[in-house]
Parts: C-alpha cells; structure tokens; sequence
C-alpha cells in the first residue's frame, strides 16, 4: 500500500542509504496568508554516484513558489520552465556530468511533487529548500495549518505507482519479528504567526508542541518539543477574536519590480432566517424544503484502525442530530457497494436509526478498494420524493483512479438536481485532491479529520450548512480607481458556493493612481430573490513588502485560465508551477562526473511519531531473560482479556461487572515505578509496568492464543441469552471497542512472542543492552497505548467523564428530541431513578402538572441543563440536539416555562 511518502530516505538495491539527514518545516502566517519553507539535507554515502527520484505531498491549493539547491558554498537557484524544456535541460547537464535538480507535478495527482536529483557525487550533500505559500483554511471558526506528511491514501489492493514501497518495519523472517529500523533523520518544525486580532486556543492534535502567544496576543511562536520522524500530517489549530465580524485587506509591494498586489479577506454573515433553526420572517417566498440524506462511507482496506473509528463516531453522531421529516440511508463502498436500506431511504424514526447504529457500530474496513463512483451513480441515479432535497455526505481517506471523472460525475448531477456534497477527509492522507474536488463540484464543503483531532464540531458544522441556504452567484466588484489589471472585466463572477461566515479571499493586481487614499471593493450576490453585498473599503496607509500575495493573485488568475500555450507561457512569466511547467536547476561543475550513474528510488514511509534515536541500531538476538519477560506478558494479556471478554458479556445481560479485572496471584496491587501492574493506566501499563520480572515462571514456548471469543466466563443468568448470541447494548459500545483494541494488543504480544520464541533464549551472558533495547521499544509502545487509552477524568458532579456524559445523551435521545426518564439518563447525571423522580415532584406548583408527558419533558430539561452545565465549552457539537429538544418542549410548555424548568434541572444536577 502505497502510504507515507513524505518523509523518507533514499535506498539502495543493496540496502545502503542515502539519508535524509534533516528536515525542518518554517512556517511564517501573516492573518490568512501562510509561507512554508521546507528544507531536506541528503547526503550520498555511496561509491557512486546516484540518479534519486522521490515524491512528496502538499496541500491543495498550495503554490510551489521557490526552489533552491545548496551544494557546499555554491547556492543554485531553480527557475520555472515549460515542462517539455526543463526536461531537456536536466537530461542534458546529466549526459554532461553536471548536477541537475528538477521540481514537477505528478501525473498521478496534483497534490504530489515529484523531485529528481541527478548526477550526486558520492560523499556530496545536497541541501534542497523548497518554498510554498497558500490561504489558511478555516474550519468551524478554527484557522486550520496543515503540512501534510502522508501522500493520497490507496486502498490496499490498490495498485500504486509508487516504486519501491516499504515500511518503517522489515521482516527478518517468514512469520518473524518485525523490527523497527531507526531511520537517521530528524523531522523539525516551527510556525511564527501574526494576526490582527487576539490570537487564543492554539493546538497541535497529534504532535507535542511547545507554543508561546505574546503579550499583545497577535503573535505566537509554536514548536515542536524535539524531532520525530512523523507518521501524521501536522495540523495546527487556533482561533483569533472577531475573525468573523471585520473583513480585512492586505495591500503587498514587489520588492523587485515595485508592483502592487492586493488581497481582500470577506468574511460571509448571512440574515438569522437562513440558519436551520430560524424560522423565514423577512418575506420572501424561500420554503425550507425536507431532506433525503445519503451517507457514503468508505469501508476499504486503508480505513482500518482510527480512520474506521472516526467514520464510525461520525456516523452516530450525524444519525442523531438529523432534522425531522427527514429519510435516509447509507452506502457503504470499497471493491463494490452496499446499502443499508436496499429499497433506498427509509424515514427517520426511532426504528430505523436504531437500526442503523447498530449496523454502523459492527462496520469494519473489509470491503477491499476504493472505488466510489458506481456508488455515488446509483444514489445520483435513484428517485428523489417529492419535496425532498438531496444531501450527500462522503466520508473517505484514499485516493481513486478516476478522481477527475468521479467530480465531473458529482458536478453534472448536484447542478441537475440540485443536490450538495459534503466531503470528510478522514486521517493523514486523505486524498484532498478528491476531497476538496467533490465537495467544489457538488456546492458543498470539505472537512478533515487526522488522527486524534475531534470531529464532532466538523460534523455539525457541514449539517448546519447542509440545511441552510448558500449562495452560489457571486460577483466581485473592484473600484474602478484601484486599477486592476489581469482581470477581464470589472466585475468577477465566482462559481462557487459560499456559506454563512466563511472566509472568502479574491485578490487582483492593481495599479492605483499615486493619490488614492481609499477606495471600495464589493462582494454581491443574488439568489431565492434574496439580495447580499458586502463591501470592504481598501485604504493605502499601509503597504508591505513581498512576494506573497503577488503569487497568489498569479495562481487566482491562472486558475481560470483553459489549459493551451497562454497558460503555459503566464505560468513561466509569474514562475509558478503547474501541470505543464517545471523547476530546474543546473548545477556547472568544474569536474564532471565521468562515473555510471545509478537510479534509486524514494521508498514509502510508513512510521509512527516516535523520538529518534542519534544512532542507528538493530537488536541483536534477546537474553533469556528478555525471553522470559514475554512469556509473562502474554500470560498477562490472556487473561486480562478473556476477564474482559467476560465483563463485556455480563455487561450485556444487564448485571453489574468492576470495571477492571482482578490482579493475578503474581502481580502486586501497588504501583511499581513503571505504572505498576495492578495500578491504573491502561492495558499496555499492566503489560509493561516494570522492566525486571521474577525468573521463578517457565518459560517455554507458549503457543498463540484461541480466539477469544471462547474465554472462559460464568455462565448467564437464568433466563438470560447467551453471551455470544447478544449485541452490547448502546451505553456499552465504550466498552465494546476498548474489548476490540485490547484483541489488538494481545495480537501484537503474541506476535513479539512468536518472534523471539523461533530466536530462541541466547545465553546469560548477551549484553544487557539488547534488553535495554527492546524495552526502549516497549516503553514506546507503552506511552503511545497510555495516551491513546487515556481518558478525560470524571466530573465532580456527575461522576461521569465528558466523553461517556457525551456519547450516552446522544445515544439516548429520541428522533423527535426528547429523553425518557430511566436509568440510562440517571447514570449520566450521577442520580439513581428515584433521585429524578425525587426532583420533579419538589418542582414549584404548577410548572410541570401530571401528564403522560411530564416525566418525558422533564428528562429533556434535564438532558439540556446536562448540556449547558457540564458541556458548555462543546456547545458546537450539541446545539442541534438541544434545538431538537427545544422544538419537542414547545409543543408542551411556553419557551419561558422551559427556561424555568431548564434551570431548576441545573440546580438539581449540581445538587
């Protein structure tokens, strides 16, 4: 499979390395406008010289703006060619014995840059510094930095075109231990921003950081901790202070040529009637029409493990916060497609959406490549009720063969039958070629999602937008004194859709007259009779310095121009890369090489964020000691699952289980310096607690493990089904994965086991540093398993984590918006039954008279005072199901007898 590619080093037939020493990452972020400057240090240890080819991704919409190559004091500038002639010139200095370097677009994607680096002289260094500048993108109010590491996602039955794929991990034998090869290069990052309003939030999801805002709060530095040779994309995200209330400009003088180039940032705030939850009061004829969701989830083989988890809580969470009046249905796809619903859309009740969590919640990633458009045709293709408007959410991480006929085919479909697409990119990798293609071509947006990122704000942020009316005819006007050059006319249509508090760049170059103080620029649209402008006055007061903003305005241009010769030819006048122009640098060597030139090829990386060690080493055979060790430790995860194996089936029959197992005759119950075995900290903190272990166990062979399924446990109740034959129930589907990854681990134990065993125990005497390696390593894995494992700490009122409080009052909420009074909510609010039924009867006289509904209306109240109480900081990812809510109580109480009763369940709850 064809993975991560980013970051790797260069490989020869004979397993010698070129490596890639270094590679740093600087960020400079002016408000919406970013400037990357990576730069990879590779050096030739080979006795020959070398032809390297290696590809490596970046954002769509990402501009290659420079290309350098340092080679001892001599620094060699790369210039921008019509594709065809760079090619030339780079065969030529190779057939010549000079050093050429040469910067393309893949064919395969627009998103992959393909690097040559031709004619490197054994023992020679070359210093590659590539630059880039792009928007920030902004997602759910977050401004949202990403450098990707991971290349498009193929399924793994893909054929790549990739050349010499391998992993981080190398097997020493059939059905042998896997080691990890410590690759020696360093990945190093730092980002330096500056914004015009108060900078607050700033996050790094799946890298440790350490990151400073300044007094001022418009400027923050943030970097990483120490190098690490990554395996997830790095996403930066922050928010800043009105960043949706004041359009900005940004006004940028060419240092070399003097020219100027201007930026305008309009930020969309559309009327209270357009939101889902507002009802139409300004007259116009717009009817809010019901809706036929369709959810497109991809279930290939590259989905497995986290990316197969995030669509799995996506999809939950979408099912329970759908508008009323709505039908539904969900398609499934890889190799081929399935629906859940054959017959097509069902309504949204209670019946269907509990069957659909349960189906959702046993998907795995087992439906093989990844080929979406046949099942994107078949929903294009089938009926749509009368009424209803079709919305399509595509969940996926790869990349597909027909990328280009896939948004041609959603294009022609969503302008026909005025459908949207929303597109999730989950995990590093997602195709953002794909992506972001379809959800332009079907007026919708694209949201992503790597590792360890929440989600939840994205998903009810794209439902929002799904239900809400967007503009899709704009038109840009420039005052006609600023001087826009490069544009056609002065009004710029925009083809795109643009939703409500979306940031929106155009930019132009302009040639003003030298006295214009300010002037105006206009954002207008017309759509349902319904009239918008926005205007953004420019003033001259402030004018920077850069290139920036003039190659971005280049791009904006170049991007509308139809492919031929006059594309070409702007592209190489402005120096940008595109389909059809190259960078080459030629480096005039006094002596040139005379050697044979060999080819080798960049191998995928696919690695996990660990700490890079400053030397490379590779484990020799393990003590018996070592040996031993792991006999214990999958003594250890045998049972510890099958317990849990037992706790889940107890669970599942409604009796009440401890929440951990019991500790082994052999395990301490205090906590060893390590995490200790019988203390807290996870599966992997029992496993590895303690790097020594008592000799006086066996330790011979242990075979692997039966399945699991088998373990042993106490029969059921009387009367109760048999475990195997029962489906944990929705409050335990917690408990359910965390079973599910725990059979991981034991997979892994025994896989480390199986290695070492066909090894063998070497003698007493092998050096004690091999087992310091191979705990090095487990250590590892033992941290990476303690914060993946680790959970949010209870609250002091409920007793419930946020994440459990989360989860249980979306799983237990009812289509038409209301909760029950049972035991569920009174295990999420930390009551028993009687304690709510306690609380209702002490509510004031009057307020809540005995219906069939009471007990109903005041769940709910308690539901949303859980909400507003316990989960205010998550309002974004609960609003539309206290909306939900809301709606049901009007149809029972007055908004102010609701506010009432609302905080009378906050007092109850904090009581």
């Amino acid at each position: 499979m064809c993975k991560k590619i980013a970051f790797a080093c260069l490989e020869t037939a004979d397993q010698a390395v070129v490596p890639l020493q270094s590679i740093s990452a600087e960020i400079d972020v002016q408000n919406a406008v970013a400037q990357i400057t990576l730069t990879q240090v590779f050096r030739n240890n080979e006795s020959v010289p070398i032809e390297a080819h290696f590809k490596f991704p970046i954002e769509d919409g990402i501009l290659v703006s420079g290309m350098s190559v340092r080679v001892g004091e001599r620094t060699i500038k790369g210039v921008v060619k019509e594709k065809t002639v760079a090619e030339d010139d780079y065969s030529d200095a190779i057939a010549s014995g000079d050093g050429g370097y040469l910067l393309k677009q893949s064919e395969d994607s627009r998103t992959i840059l393909e690097m040559a680096v031709g004619n490197l002289a054994p023992e020679q260094e070359a210093v590659v510094t590539v630059t880039f500048v792009g928007e920030v993108s902004v997602q759910d109010h977050n401004w949202r930095l990403v450098l990707p590491v991971a290349n498009p996602v193929r399924s793994r039955d893909a054929t790549s075109s990739i050349p010499h794929t391998v992993s981080t991990t190398a097997s020493t034998r059939s059905g042998g231990l896997q080691k990890y090869a410590e690759f020696p290069y360093t990945f190093e990052a730092s980002v330096n921003m500056r914004m015009s309003t108060a900078i607050a939030n700033l996050e790094c999801a799946n890298f440790d950081t350490n990151s400073s805002i300044a007094e001022d709060s418009l400027s923050a530095l943030v970097q990483l901790k120490e190098p690490v040779v990554p395996a997830h994309d790095f996403v930066l995200t922050w928010r800043t202070e009105s960043m949706f209330e004041v359009p900005q400009f940004c006004i940028q003088s060419n240092p070399e040529t003097q020219k100027l180039a201007l930026a305008v940032n309009f930020v969309t705030n559309m009327p209270e009637s357009d939101s889902p939850n507002q009802s139409n009061t300004n007259g116009d004829d717009y009817t809010k029409p019901k809706f036929e969701f369709n959810f497109i989830v991809d279930r290939s083989g590259s989905m497995d493990g986290d990316r197969m988890r995030i669509a799995i809580d996506t999809l939950v969470l979408f099912l329970k916060s759908l508008p009323e009046d709505s039908i539904f249905n969900i398609v499934s796809f890889g190799s081929s497609f399935t629906q859940l619903f054959p017959s097509g859309p069902v309504p949204y009740s209670d019946e269907n959406v509990e069957k659909a969590i349960k189906d959702v919640q046993r998907f795995s990633a087992d439906m093989g490549g990844t080929q979406i458009y046949e099942p994107l045709e078949s929903v294009f293709k089938s009926r749509l009720a009368h009424g209803y408007q079709r919305v399509l959410f595509a969940l996926t991480d790869g990349a597909v063969d027909r990328t280009d006929s896939v948004i041609d085919l959603v294009r022609k479909n969503c302008n026909k039958q005025g459908a949207r697409l929303f597109a999730f990119g989950l995990g590093s990798g997602a195709s953002v070629q794909l992506v972001n293609g379809i959800a332009e071509a079907g007026h919708g947006t694209a949201e992503y999602a790597v590792e360890n990122e929440r989600i939840q704000p994205k998903v009810i942020s794209s439902l929002k937008r799904a239900t809400s009316r967007c503009y899709d005819s704009w038109t840009v006007t420039w005052a006609p004194e600023l001087g826009v050059t490069h544009v056609p006319a002065q009004s710029q249509k925009v083809a795109r859709a643009i939703y409500d508090q979306e940031l929106f760049t155009v930019y132009a170059f302009i040639e003003p007259k030298s006295d214009l103080v300010h002037a105006t620029v206009r954002l207008q649209a017309r759509k349902d009779n319904k009239e918008v402008e926005i205007q953004v006055p420019v003033h001259f007061r402030t004018v920077s310095q850069g290139v920036s903003i003039h190659k971005l305005a280049a791009k904006s241009i170049l991007d509308q121009m139809d492919e031929g010769p006059d594309r070409t030819a702007f592209a190489v006048q402005h120096q940008l890369l595109c389909e059809s122009t190259a960078f080459i640098a030629i480096e005039h060597r006094d002596t040139p090489v005379t050697d044979t030139m060999e080819t080798r090829a960049v191998p995928t990386v696919e690695a996990g964020v660990r700490r890079v060690s400053t030397t490379q080493h590779v484990p020799k055979p393990v003590s018996s000691s070592t040996h031993h060790q792991l006999n214990q430790m999958v003594a250890i995860a045998q049972q510890t699952l099958s317990m849990a194996s037992c706790n889940m089936s107890l669970s599942a029959a409604g009796l009440d289980v401890c929440s951990a197992p019991p500790p082994m005759k052999s395990q301490k119950k205090k906590k060893s310096a390590g995490g200790g075995a019988g203390g807290g900290g996870g599966f992997f903190s029992r496993l590895f607690g303690s790097k020594k272990t008592s000799s006086s166990s066996s330790s011979a062979p242990m075979p692997r493990a039966a399945p699991m399924a088998a373990a042993a446990c106490p029969p059921p109740p009387p009367g109760a089904p048999a475990a195997a034959a029962m489906a944990a129930p929705p409050m335990y589907e917690r408990e359910r994965r965390s079973l599910a990854k725990k059979r991981e681990d034991v997979d892994v134990m025994m896989d480390l086991h199986c290695a070492f065993d066909s090894c063998g125990p070497t003698e007493e005497e092998a050096s004690c540093e091999d087992d310091e390696a191979l705990c090095e390593r487990l250590d590892r894995l033992k941290a990476s398993e303690s914060e993946n494992e680790s959970q949010p700490q209870a609250s002091p009122v409920t007793g419930v984590s946020p994440v459990d409080l989360f989860e249980g009052l979306i799983q237990s909420q009812k289509i038409a918006g209301y909760w029950q009074l049972n035991s569920d909510l009174a295990r999420l609010l930390g009551k028993s039954v009687q304690d709510l039924e306690q609380g209702q009867q002490s509510l004031p006289s009057g307020l809540l008279e005995s219906t069939s509904e009471a007990s109903n209306i005041w769940a709910t109240c308690l539901a949303i005072a859980a909400f507003q109480s316990q989960l205010s900081s998550q309002q974004g990812e609960w609003e539309l199901l206290a909306s939900k809510a809301r709606k049901w109580l009007a149809k029972h109480r007055t908004q102010d007898q609701v506010n009432e009763l609302v905080a009378h369940a906050e007092k109850f709850i904090a009581n």
